[in-house]
């Protein structure tokens, strides 16, 4: 009695070892034809690959012409085993705990990985599973044969095809932003790849999601994402999955997180306000706002005051108030203040609303009123000559207990006029 694998040869119960003939049936009518007749094989002997059993043959050995009785062997052929794989066939450059499985209850496991998968568990001997990471794009093969309950191993190991299919590769990361609020900021990251997709996401210390484009933000699926005012955003994180769409499944990645921190700008709470002021008059300016660590920087139309500007007019130029000394030949001008905080990590300024200097022009008087001396009861006049643009008159008198204004009555005429009449001038 023999046992063997298919496909496996065995040993002729012979002495000799000459001119061994095989036959399937006891009447030595049907001989088989073996290419080593000592050694046949379970296929010569009508066992497909597919099949096994048991069977008797017999076996004859011819010397000096005379055949010898038959010898009955039974023979036992055992199938062989047909490892399956089973696992992922598309996985992404850099995926681990990816695992392939065959049938368990076997012996005498063969695992076996092509370059660019490393074996982390499993794959032993006893294991019907094994996990593997793979790196590198490419095509990479799985194999594995075992021994099955008989003691048989397949013919050739099971081969398994695996595509890894490539991840977009990050050339620049985001980076952190210090930003003043009511200001914008980007942020911008740079990838390889052949058809990348792009999600921005946000985590404002509830764990990240996804950003819609909307409100502060724009470019939410770009590699640059836009947020247009970060005054309520500060501390809050910021990522981006990058997908590369060109292989057999979409394989991503995810950036570094990036912070944004947000600097506080002063609160202005009184504007400065437009001035009117006659030629010899002095202006001022002022400015309310609060935060922790304000400086001031009056403007002129824009441009920065300080000691030598318009010949040393002004005073107060980096504090609340600006004085204006002197304002000849600045009527039309336009006054604001840029008020820094620096309290952040770094200086934010915030500019007030410009405030105009109207400035009105004085009359000159070029010819004052003389001292008269009259006889009493004559009438007398007032003169007082003077250049302007649109000039207005008003007559005062003082009798003693302070200047007040004349009217037109009495003894007195023309009290808006440049000369002042009076009818009578006793008493």
């Amino acid at each position: 009695t023999l046992t063997i694998c298919q496909g496996e040869s065995f040993n002729a119960p012979s002495t000799s070892g000459m001119n061994i003939q095989w036959y399937s049936d006891a009447a030595l009518t049907s001989p088989i034809t073996t290419v080593d007749e000592e050694n046949p094989t379970a296929t010569e002997l009508g066992f497909t690959n597919s099949s096994a059993g048991v069977t008797t043959v017999y076996v004859t050995e011819t010397q000096n012409g005379c055949e010898s009785p038959s010898a009955a062997v039974s023979l036992t052929v055992n199938g062989l085993p047909s490892p399956t794989i089973t696992g992922l066939s598309n996985v992404c450059d850099g995926d681990a705990g990816v695992i392939y499985s065959t049938e368990s209850g076997q012996s005498n496991y063969d695992w076996m990985v092509s370059s660019g998968g490393t074996i982390t568990s499993g794959g032993g001997n006893s294991d019907n599973t094994v996990t593997v990471t793979w790196t590198g794009a490419g095509s990479r093969t799985v194999s594995v044969n075992y021994e099955n309950g008989s003691g048989c191993d397949a013919s050739s190991a099971t081969l398994y095809n695996v595509t890894v299919n490539a991840v977009p590769v990050i050339m620049t990361q985001p980076v952190d932003q210090f930003v003043c609020a009511q200001s914008p900021t980007t942020f911008t990251v740079s990838a390889s790849g052949t058809s990348l997709d792009y999600q921005w996401q946000v985590n404002n210390g509830g764990g990240f999601s996804n950003i819609t484009n909307g409100g502060f933000f724009s470019g939410a699926t770009s590699n640059t994402l836009s947020i247009s005012d970060v005054t309520l955003l500060d501390g809050y994180t910021f990522r981006v999955f990058i997908t590369e769409q060109g292989g057999s499944i979409p394989c991503e990645i995810i950036s570094n997180v990036a912070t944004l921190s947000v600097d506080p700008i002063p609160t202005i709470t009184a504007q400065p306000a437009n001035e009117f002021v006659c030629s010899d008059d002095i202006a001022n300016y002022s400015v309310n706002a609060s935060g922790s660590t304000l400086s001031y920087q009056w403007r002129r139309n824009g441009t920065a005051i300080d000691g030598t500007t318009d010949a040393g007019a002004y005073t107060g130029f980096n504090t609340v108030n600006l004085t204006i000394n002197n304002v000849n030949g600045l009527d039309g001008n336009t006054y604001d203040v840029v008020i820094t905080e620096s309290s952040g990590t770094q200086s934010c300024p915030i500019t007030s609303a410009s405030a105009n200097l109207s400035v009105n022009p004085v009359p000159i008087i070029t010819a004052q009123p003389t001292d008269q001396q009259e006889c009493s009861g004559d009438a007398t006049t007032l003169t007082v000559t003077a250049t302007g643009i649109t000039l207005e008159y008003q007559w005062q008198i003082d009798n003693g207990g302070g200047f007040v204004d004349l009217t037109n009555s009495g003894i007195y005429s023309n009290v808006d006029q440049a000369t002042l009449s009076i009818g009578n001038t006793s008493g």
